[in-house]
């Protein structure tokens, strides 16, 4: 399979403003129309997904520096890392076979984002075009410079989507 360089959309904003509410509503949208996509999480606090008394768990916790388990439909790696590698780094590695990434926080990497800014009234966009902000998500009446989409409507935002960073709406990738 040829690797191809998926759209990447970013999702940026506090804790608890509705980033992966939002982006679990929009994933359907693209799935409906043939697109495969991937979502890529930004973990700031660090995270841990093996547990103790697993097979990965004891061969990470014995030194192995990277484990990988796969199953019929599905696999996970765990790996150490001395930098954390950047967002077109780890696409390029792991997500290149997607039609869209959905990447929610990474707010300081070079990628065209979405602020999500919840259910505060008098909230405001924090990031700048320059920072790679293009639309806003809120029910607050606000002039951002970008477009501003309600969160309640993803239809409306995915059809932004499609225009903005793909040839045309209609657009299959194979």
């Amino acid at each position: 399979m040829e690797k191809k360089t998926p759209v990447l959309v970013g999702f940026a904003g506090f804790s608890n403003t509705g980033k992966t509410t939002l982006i679990s509503r929009l994933i359907p949208f693209f799935t409906e129309k043939g697109l495969k996509v991937a979502t890529l999480k930004h973990a700031g606090h660090g995270f841990d997904m093996d547990r103790p008394g697993k097979d990965t768990h004891k061969h990470k916790s014995a030194g192995a520096s990277s484990v990988m388990i796969v199953g019929p439909e599905s696999m996970a790696l765990i790996r150490d890392m001395e930098k954390r590698p950047s967002v077109p780094e780890l696409v390029s590695a792991y997500l290149w076979d997607a039609d869209i990434v959905l990447v929610e926080g990474f707010k300081g990497e070079d990628h065209p984002k979405v602020e999500v800014l919840g259910d505060d009234p008098a909230a405001r966009p924090r990031l700048t075009v320059a920072s790679g902000l293009v639309a806003v998500v809120g029910d607050q009446d606000i002039a951002a410079g970008v477009p501003v989409f309600s969160p309640s409507k993803p239809g409306e935002l995915v059809r932004w989507i499609e225009k903005t960073f793909f040839d045309g709406p209609e657009q299959k990738k194979e």
